[in-house]
């Protein structure tokens, strides 16, 4: 049997790009398919894993802009406005942070898009909805790290 170690380092792999990865993944293990997501669900229920899925290369697939955007939204609209910007497709994360003396801003979305004016629709589009007026769209110039933490 092998440890929860090498499922885990196995699992920060790529996914192999097939109709039966985790059978592929288990192989290498020296387990069984099932015993593979039988392991994985104990993970998810013990905390060890919070989330588990692909990072889809953005560029790949027709999306040649990211913006950060910076929101300043009050502590009582939070929720709301959460709740509105996480439907739109094209928001892949969406963060609240603590706020500063000179940094007012507590809520992040990253939006992708084709263009810089589909991006800057989107970002008006979420403004009006959340009523949010204050916001800093901050555009991505160069890609200089992506990617996972491995544990070695």
């Amino acid at each position: 049997m092998c440890t929860d170690l090498e499922i885990i380092k196995v699992l920060q792999q790529d996914i192999p790009l097939e109709c039966k990865p985790y059978e592929k993944m288990a192989i290498k293990l020296g387990i069984s398919e099932k015993e593979l997501i039988e392991k994985i669900k104990e993970f998810k229920q013990k905390g060890i894993l919070r989330r588990y899925g692909a990072v889809l290369k953005h560029t790949s697939v027709g999306f040649k802009v990211n913006v950060l955007v910076a929101w300043e939204v009050t502590e009582e609209k939070i929720e709301d406005a959460a709740k509105i910007m996480i439907k739109f497709k094209e928001v892949s994360h969406c963060y609240k942070r603590r706020t500063y003396d000179d940094w007012k801003y507590n809520m992040y979305t990253m939006i992708h898009g084709e263009s810089k004016d589909k991006c800057g629709n989107i970002i008006s589009d979420i403004a009006k909805l959340t009523g949010v007026k204050n916001f800093l769209p901050m555009y991505t110039l160069k890609e200089l790290k992506k990617k996972s933490i491995i544990i070695r």
